[in-house]
């Protein structure tokens, strides 16, 4: 049952499943750990 809903395309997704969002969002964040950014700049 959690597979067919996990595969069941939704409105309020975009028409993406739940699935497609997760594997998006989890790329995201990959992406972001890959290439961090300074969060201060530094000087001198």
């Amino acid at each position: 049952i959690v597979g067919e809903i996990n595969d069941t395309p939704m409105k309020l997704l975009g028409y993406k499943t739940p699935n497609e969002v997760w594997d998006e969002e989890m790329a995201k964040l990959q992406s972001k750990q890959a290439d961090p950014k300074p969060a201060v700049a530094l000087t001198s």
